[in-house]
């Protein structure tokens, strides 16, 4: 077993931004090449990994409650993993786009489900805003043909509701909604745009005849 430079180890300050999984792997990776290979060894490096609040953490543990290298390992990742989770949904919410063979009720989903992660406290304007932004051209030009006129105009739960209308009526033709094509898409906007449209003649009708 070779002794390890201190300038080799990886260190791990708790700070939001810094990844616990990839410190962990580089932590094995470097046992692995001096031959630490026990949990005794281990348990007694890593200590020296940890900087600043990770530091003062590990020193607040109660002592000879960790005895195994996978035990230290659960209770670093349970403190650690969830919180800089947060700050990765953070920023990706501000990032997301809509890929290309990606239905818009799976982004709708995708971006509420990291939207509810990163625990930010965005208005409706700010979240109607990232969400249009990460859109394809296609699927904003199919929304505003559905929604028979600019997409922005309307409330976010609004264009969530024509988002899963849209797809449930691709679901519902037998098309398949990964399969299709931007012509067909397109298409199928215009069909649901029309739809609505009649059945909101119809109601102006019915309420002229009541009249």
């Amino acid at each position: 077993m070779k002794n390890i430079p201190p300038s080799s180890l990886p260190h791990f300050h708790g700070k939001v931004q810094e990844d616990p999984d990839s410190f962990l792997i580089e932590f094995d990776i470097l046992c692995r090449s001096y031959d630490y290979s026990t949990d005794a060894q281990k348990l007694r490096l890593f200590p020296a990994t940890l900087k600043d609040l990770a530091l003062c953490w590990f020193m607040g543990l109660r002592g000879n409650s960790i005895t195994s290298w996978e035990q230290i390992k659960r209770v670093f990742m349970s403190k650690y993993q969830e919180y800089c989770k947060i700050w990765d949904m953070q920023d990706e919410i501000f990032t997301l786009i809509q890929d290309d063979d990606e239905t818009l009720e799976d982004y709708l989903e995708r971006f509420l489900y990291i939207l509810q992660r990163s625990k930010l406290k965005l208005d409706s304007s700010t979240i109607r805003t990232l969400f249009l932004r990460g859109l394809t051209n296609n699927a904003r030009n199919n929304l505003n043909l559905l929604g028979q006129g600019e997409i922005s105009q309307r409330t976010f739960d609004q264009i969530c509701e024509l988002c899963r209308k849209f797809s449930r009526n691709q679901y519902r033709s037998g098309r398949g909604a990964r399969n299709r094509n931007r012509k067909t898409e397109s298409t199928d906007a215009m069909i649901i745009g029309l739809e609505n449209k009649m059945e909101n003649m119809t109601i102006d009708i019915m309420n002229v005849v009541s009249k």
